[in-house]
């Protein structure tokens, strides 16, 4: 009932056009968060009762919002599936993914919108047991190949702690990968470690220019920066 009458997808303008079956070559931009606008979100995020997935998805929302000039944002997150605590040490995959849909409609003021989204976030993980497979077989639209279905921009809070490999007589390093496939039009992911935030998008390469993605970030930071400096605005 919740996704019923969703819009099937998010008009992103992209640099170039889409083809018919996407390509899933990606690249990536990262941003850093000055330190004061990280302890004002926190600050922000305790005073109006939300998470800071919550406020950051709000924001990344408006910015979605804006570029696409539609007022019904959709877009998906995972969600870990381990939800009791006889599961927390298990090995394997629990992984999930879930759907958000926040209406923005109303030019509603940020503290409404940080309601709205966290009402939005606790609905779907009320939900998160649905597999999302059984969820996208639910005949929503026709299937297009160009795009994902049910959503095309993906938010993912990162909270894991990082783990030093210690192996006995070895030293070990990390080395860098290539860039992953894209699986999303365009994938934000955010993670806070200490005073800091760090954004990192993920897109298709075949539809958006470098300059595109970081000028996006830029704007998000803009809008979080306006978002702890004036709530009711």
């Amino acid at each position: 009932r919740k996704l019923e009458g969703a819009p099937p997808m998010l008009a992103l303008p992209t640099d170039r056009p889409r083809p018919a079956l996407l390509d899933p070559r990606a690249e990536s931009r990262t941003l850093d968060l000055p330190p004061d606008l990280a302890a004002a979100l926190s600050a922000l995020c305790e005073r109006e009762g939300v998470t800071l997935f919550m406020a950051l998805l709000g924001a990344f929302k408006v910015l979605l919002a804006r570029y696409s000039g539609q007022e019904d944002i959709v877009i998906g997150t995972p969600v870990a599936g381990r939800d009791r605590v006889e599961v927390e040490g298990l090995i394997g995959f629990f992984i999930n993914t879930v759907v958000l849909r926040t209406d923005l409609s109303g030019n509603p003021t940020f503290k409404e919108l940080l309601k709205r989204v966290r009402t939005t976030s606790l609905e779907a993980l009320e939900h998160q047991d649905l597999p999302f497979e059984k969820l996208i077989e639910v005949p929503h639209s026709a299937r297009d190949l160009s795009h994902t279905p049910v959503f095309q921009v993906f938010f993912n809070m990162l909270n894991l702690e990082p783990v030093p490999a210690s192996l006995s007589g070895l030293e070990a390093e990390r080395v860098a990968l290539p860039e992953p496939e894209a699986k999303f039009d365009l994938t934000l992911y955010a993670k806070a470690e200490g005073r800091n935030i760090w954004l990192h998008a993920v897109y298709k390469a075949e539809l958006f220019q470098s300059e595109t993605m970081a000028r996006m970030l830029d704007q998000l930071q803009l809008l979080l920066e306006q978002m702890v400096h004036d709530p009711a605005a």
